[in-house]
């Protein structure tokens, strides 16, 4: 089904409010949504949230919000290494956290910092996104992908079997095979083999921006070319296509919603239509720059004003 949509940008002002919405369609009833800003110094480009600590940068500098006390702590230099330039953030699950930019990788680890750059391992100084799964700490970068495991790194390059050398986005699925979003197409890594998926394998583009996999309906879901949409049940791609200009983050809820996030604000994909309106979202935005869900269903969102935590909102 080809679906088009005009989005109309709507401000979020920093604030703290519990919202009565009406949800989409395939919601059971309605009932108080709870969420929260957690203001910035100004337009957050990424995040994660680890324990009761949300990590944040906004491109000029790093923070982190301690949820538990209300306290923000300012971070000018991750270590040796300026904050600003900052454009991914990621945590492994066991309270460490990942900083990529401009100037590498840095690694935070009961309060120290540790930088990683060519100079030790990785394929290149610019990195695009960081993904932790099973164990390897995955770094996707403008001229190939590094993965860092039990200590030291391994890199793979076109040569390798890597569809292009600008890694956009990564996922893994149920089997822990790992997806990356390249500008050449999608990548799969499976038991050290690669197998790439391209315009002449299903993509409507091969200009991929942004990843992420239902495992609760085993798809995979990517945002390619200018505006379109393209999912993977395992044997076939579907294409949806002028759905957004600018989508640069995807993200999967507890009951196989898809969220897209973009420059020209969010929308949601409940099986059946494409969502737009606030009322049915549960907040306006007019810029989403990251998404992320917590491990109880909790989700979060990258905005021009901070980071906005909403409760599951579908938490049967």
């Amino acid at each position: 089904m080809v679906k088009k949509i005009v989005f109309v940008c709507i401000v979020l002002f920093p604030f703290i409010v519990t919202a009565q919405t009406v949800r989409d369609e395939m919601d059971h009833g309605t009932s108080d949504i709870k969420w929260r800003v957690f203001e910035t110094e100004g337009p957050v480009t990424c995040f994660t949230v680890t324990g009761s600590n949300l990590w944040y940068s906004t491109g000029n500098s790093v923070g982190a919000f301690n949820r538990k006390t209300n306290q923000k702590r300012a971070y000018p230099k991750l270590g040796s290494v300026p904050s600003a330039g900052i454009m991914t953030i990621a945590n492994d699950g066991k309270g460490n956290v990942w900083f990529g930019g401009s100037e590498g990788v840095i690694h935070y680890s009961n309060g120290n910092f540790k930088s990683y750059t060519t100079d030790n391992g990785l394929c290149d100084n610019t990195v695009n996104v960081i993904f932790c799964s099973s164990g390897s700490v995955w770094v996707g970068t403008e001229n190939g992908v590094s993965q860092y495991r039990s200590g030291s790194w391994k890199n793979y390059s076109t040569e390798d079997g890597l569809s292009g050398p600008k890694v956009r986005d990564i996922c893994a699925d149920n089997e822990g095979d790992v997806w990356f979003a390249t500008n050449k197409g999608i990548s799969r890594y499976k038991s050290g083999q690669w197998k790439t998926f391209n315009a002449s394998t299903g993509l409507s583009w091969n200009d991929a921006k942004a990843i992420t996999y239902d495992a609760r309906k085993g798809e995979l879901w990517v945002a390619v070319g200018e505006m379109d949409v393209n999912s993977y049940n395992g044997k076939e791609w579907n294409t949806y296509m002028d759905i957004q200009p600018g989508i640069q983050c995807i993200m999967v809820d507890t009951q196989s919603r898809i969220w897209f996030g973009s420059q020209g604000g969010i929308l949601k994909y409940n099986g059946f239509e494409w969502v737009t309106d606030p009322a049915k979202i549960g907040f306006p935005a007019a810029v989403v720059n990251d998404m992320y869900r917590d491990n109880v269903g909790d989700l979060y969102f990258a905005l021009e004003s901070g980071v906005l935590h909403m409760t599951n909102p579908y938490p049967y």
